[in-house]
């Protein structure tokens, strides 16, 4: 796993006082850089989180935690070209990272860019076929481009793939520190629907959504089979 895993562990190995072998000063300096700066992300202090980031991506370029997080900061600072250079970097350095390829996609929806939305979801399905959240975020994308076929074939997916919700699962790090859920926090946006940057969605708003898409959908089927019919 690269480094974005790695400061979960780092953080509790501090937190221990345990020692970290295999790794040079100058690494452990670079992750203590990282965990300071998503504490201040956390708080919101998205201009000081960004530049310890800099300093970080100038020392080690292929850190992909560093470019991830980044690319938050400089969206919620409202940089959204900076942002997406950012984080296509971190899914560049590290592509099987779910998360790195979900909030690129979110932010190329919030940047309106509906086709690159479209073929990034595509493809986190290829890897992921059981994350149902991208099917409803999907099916709202092809609706909005009039594809009403597409967005019937994945709501059949959607019974297919997905029998019952898939709970996100969140990796916590057993410290009592604000580094917790680090690779999950985010006041960036984490729905498709537009909204102003560095909003925090509420994880239970994910249910809300999934019946509005399914409502959309029935309601936007029967305006096309009355188009048919007259």
């Amino acid at each position: 796993m690269k480094s974005f895993v790695s400061y979960i562990v780092l953080s509790v190995l501090l937190f221990c006082n345990v020692p970290v072998f295999g790794q040079s000063i100058g690494d452990r300096l670079i992750e203590n850089e990282v965990i300071t700066a998503v504490e201040k992300y956390d708080a919101k202090d998205f201009s000081g989180a960004a530049s310890l980031l800099s300093h970080v991506v100038a020392k080690a370029p292929d850190n992909d935690a560093a470019c991830f997080y980044l690319g938050l900061c400089e969206f919620c600072m409202g940089h959204v070209d900076k942002a997406e250079d950012w984080l296509k970097k971190a899914v560049a350095l590290d592509p099987s990272n779910f998360w790195y390829r979900y909030r690129l996609a979110m932010v190329y929806s919030a940047a309106g860019k509906p086709e690159l939305t479209t073929l990034i979801f595509e493809q986190i399905l290829k890897d992921f076929p059981k994350k149902n959240d991208i099917y409803y975020n999907l099916i709202d994308l092809y609706l909005s481009s009039g594809q009403t076929d597409k967005a019937l074939e994945t709501l059949d997916q959607i019974e297919t793939f997905c029998v019952r919700p898939e709970r996100q699962k969140r990796h916590t790090n057993p410290s009592d520190s604000s580094t917790k859920n680090i690779h999950l926090r985010g006041y960036c946006p984490c729905l498709v629907t537009t909204i102003s940057p560095c909003t925090t969605i509420p994880w239970l708003s994910a249910p809300m959504m999934r019946l509005l898409t399914l409502c959309r959908t029935m309601l936007l089927l029967s305006l096309e089979r009355l188009k048919y019919l007259g």
